[in-house]
């Protein structure tokens, strides 16, 4: 089970994580690479002649080394040119002990029948990932049971049930980025963490990253993937909730160039979507709802069309009753202000103060709902 997890991190090298906690390994090769590490083992309940070591790559693992075993024990070395996900495999035995290395010397026993017993001693990187593997296979059951059940609303075309379980989805997704950040928290800036930047959300947990990247700037300042992750958060403050949002000049339907700061003095959803858009279509109902409900409190809309054809765009804003402020350069992802806004997917909102700065990403459903309650009361 905890190898099937580790898979999903190895899309996530050269990307994120943190903080303060008692190391109880040492430093040895954390930065100074290349690094000979060596690992000494116990292969149990196994007849294996070989322990094979395998590196995780983005295309799965490969073998890096084998290391013979005699009398059940078995001892070697090999170059670590930087931190990595590995795993040790007993030969002719699927499940391997999975770890992440950085540089400390590892003593490892494999059981060769029941790989609950598999231990890695020495690699602080390894307990931190043990951490983490916890808590995701906590809510993986959970996460299972929720997809399921949109499944079946979805054959249902039961809109109103599938809107509540992606909710609830968003909702446990939370709260499982929030236990993940606290083991991060109790440890000193790891490479485990640096693996996992994917697990977090750029938009709703930027500052949090953005310390990080930090500290582990400070902590490792010659790793060349710690300093990628590093300048990536730099990029990223432009767009990060607390930023002045970029200025966009757009076309509206009758050809008149609209600028975004026009609507200074309101609070502002910038909305992207575009009438091909299936769930935009479906939020947009919710989003008259509460655009006549709170206008003439001081909130507005600025609909960022990326469609395709104008006739697409406005027969959506027809047919959609889409009475605010639209505009759209016709590109689709090629939009002007949909690479300006890093836009990859929509349904995508960002929600301004009256001043122009960024305080919300991504409002939709009952989260754009309860932002306006907030903000203005019910």
């Amino acid at each position: 089970m905890r190898f099937l997890l580790t898979i999903g991190l190895l899309g996530l090298l050269f990307t994120a994580c943190d903080n303060d906690g008692q190391n109880t390994s040492s430093n040895k090769g954390r930065n100074n690479f290349p690094a000979t590490v060596s690992v000494t083992g116990e292969a149990v309940n196994s007849d294996a002649n070989f322990a094979v070591l395998q590196y995780g790559g983005e295309t799965g693992f490969t073998p890096v080394d084998t290391f013979q075993i005699k009398n059940g024990k078995f001892q070697g070395s090999f170059v670590l040119s930087e931190p990595g996900i590995y795993a040790l495999t007993l030969e002719n035995t699927p499940q391997p002990l999975t770890m992440v290395l950085a540089g400390e010397d590892i003593e490892v026993l494999i059981d060769g029948a029941n790989a609950d017993n598999n231990k890695v001693t020495g690699s602080y990187d390894t307990e931190i990932l043990n951490e983490v593997e916890d808590i995701l296979m906590g809510y993986n059951e959970k996460e299972r049971r929720l997809n399921d059940s949109f499944v079946e609303a979805s054959q249902a075309e039961d809109e109103a049930t599938m809107e509540e379980l992606r909710n609830e989805y968003f909702a446990m997704e939370a709260r499982k980025r929030e236990e993940l950040k606290q083991v991060l928290r109790n440890r000193e800036p790891s490479f485990t963490g640096l693996f996992m930047t994917s697990l977090f959300n750029i938009d709703e947990d930027f500052t949090f990253l953005d310390s990080l990247s930090q500290r582990l700037r400070a902590a490792y300042p010659n790793m060349e993937m710690v300093n990628e992750f590093a300048n990536m958060m730099d990029e990223s403050r432009a767009l990060a909730v607390g930023s002045p949002a970029p200025e966009i000049s757009l076309p509206n339907p009758n050809g008149e160039i609209v600028p975004l700061s026009s609507l200074r003095g309101q609070y502002v959803l910038i909305d992207f979507w575009a009438g091909w858009c299936r769930p935009c279509r479906v939020e947009n109902p919710n989003v008259v709802r509460l655009y006549n409900k709170y206008k003439d409190s001081g909130f507005t809309v600025f609909g960022v069309s990326l469609d395709r054809t104008r006739e697409e765009w406005v027969n959506a804003i027809a047919e959609d009753g889409l009475e605010w402020t639209q505009v759209s350069d016709i590109k689709y992802f090629e939009s002007e202000a949909a690479r300006l806004y890093n836009i990859q997917a929509i349904p995508a909102t960002v929600m301004l103060d009256p001043e122009g700065i960024i305080i919300a990403k991504n409002l939709r459903g009952a989260t754009l709902e309860a932002k306006l309650e907030e903000l203005f009361g019910k």
